[in-house]
């Protein structure tokens, strides 16, 4: 009998303990967001172009230079495009090759464009996604008629922005 008197008071207590009187909650509204997220990073030297060969008969050899980029980003349909901040040396040209990312990134590489003061594409139709050490490279061209030009600098402003 008395096994049986505590089977029964651990009964009521189970019992007692679960019921759903003694329960307490709360709600908590949660505001989620995610913003545009475009982020680029370059690395690498700085650039140094500097026509100084060339084969007799022949134009002056082209100077290039590579480096990488890095990008994330979570918006669809955007592109990266690229200017000088002033014009080249008169008769010269200074290009710009971005080699397409990639994997989920996607895109599709212009090639060698001259730069300009006008922002020009080079790369486009970038999706969703991050990479990173994907090429750049910088190509200054300078002809025979270009005659010698002091060392001088131009920055060059890559943006990525909405495009196909």
């Amino acid at each position: 009998m008395n096994c049986r008197r505590w089977i029964i008071l651990s009964l009521c207590l189970i019992v007692f303990a679960c019921s759903p009187g003694s329960a307490n909650s709360i709600n908590q509204t949660l505001n989620i967001t995610v913003a545009s997220i475009t982020e680029m990073s370059l690395t690498g030297s700085p650039v140094s172009l500097t026509v100084q060969t060339a084969a007799a008969g022949d134009e002056p050899d082209s100077s290039e230079q590579s480096m990488t980029y890095n990008i994330s980003s979570n918006r669809a349909n955007f592109k990266l495009t690229a200017a000088l901040n002033s014009a080249a040396p008169a008769d010269t040209t200074v290009e710009m090759q971005a080699a397409a990312p990639g994997g989920t990134l996607g895109g599709t590489s212009a090639g060698f464009v001259p730069l300009s003061t006008t922002a020009q594409n080079v790369v486009s139709s970038l999706n969703p996604g991050y990479r990173t050490a994907i090429t750049v490279t910088f190509r200054f061209t300078a002809p025979v008629i270009s005659g010698i030009i002091a060392s001088t600098s131009r920055d060059v402003t890559i943006t990525l922005t909405a495009g196909p």
